[in-house]
């Protein structure tokens, strides 16, 4: 047996139960602490009023939190969904592009109307 245990099952000079009892202090205080500053963090970002106002946004917040903390972030789904995202956004601003270019080449080809044309002046 080690030196600082005796034959009475004292460790240190304290018994298991008085161990016990400070370890579940210790845990009763550390989860008043944890509850403590969840509600203050609540009351200063005020999510009780943005889940009121918005609760499918702050539920879609709440999954993305969830993702990233799961380990999500460096995926390759993550990376598809990335992929997808940069399509999604970039091809409204390349087809406005092409169409405007084509317009404008359009524009160039097109013979110019005459004020002085035949339909015109009757």
């Amino acid at each position: 047996m080690e030196k600082s245990t005796e034959k009475n099952g004292r460790v240190g000079g304290r018994s298991a139960s008085e161990m016990g009892a400070e370890l579940k202090e210790r845990g009763e205080q550390m989860l008043q602490q944890a509850q403590h500053a969840v509600s203050e963090l609540s009351e200063r970002l005020d999510l009780k009023g943005r889940v009121d106002a918005n609760p499918i946004g702050m539920v879609a917040v709440a999954l993305g939190i969830g993702y990233v903390l799961g380990g999500g972030l460096f995926t390759r789904f993550t990376g598809r969904l990335v992929r997808f995202g940069i399509r999604l956004a970039v091809l409204p601003a390349v087809k406005f592009a092409l169409v405007d270019r084509a317009a404008e080449l359009l524009r160039g080809a097109l013979p110019e109307a005459d004020a002085a044309s035949p339909a015109t002046s009757r």
